[in-house]
């Protein structure tokens, strides 16, 4: 048999809550009592995340509003702007994130370097 991750059903149950949260999002109108629910599974997800001392992926944190626990869209729930090497996502909350654009090109998330201890 193979190896199991410590902590694999929570892993599944943060998927699926920001799948779930993800496909609301987009499916759903932008005035729609689902953005409510979306809304409220990414809380969901991340509360189990901390309660299980569970590390989320960065890829997962950065589409995700701290504020207001929206699923950040282009389009939809964001506005982007790009300024002098900085792409700024402003969320309809007002909370904005920030990410250097091409600083340097050789960083790595600890997701994309493969050593999820």
């Amino acid at each position: 048999m193979g190896k199991s991750v410590a902590g694999g059903d929570h892993f599944q149950r943060m998927n699926y809550l920001y799948e779930l949260a993800t496909w609301q999002t987009l499916v759903l109108g932008k005035h729609d009592p689902g953005q409510a629910m979306a809304r409220a599974n990414v809380a969901c997800m991340d509360r189990v995340g901390k309660k299980t001392r569970s590390r989320i992926l960065p890829q997962l944190k950065r589409t995700c509003c701290k504020k207001c626990h929206r699923v950040l869209v282009p389009l939809r729930t964001v506005e982007s702007s790009l300024k002098e090497g900085v792409l700024q996502w402003n969320c309809r909350c007002g909370e904005s994130k920030k990410f250097p654009i091409g600083s340097d090109r050789s960083f790595k998330t600890y997701g994309e370097r493969g050593n999820l201890d």
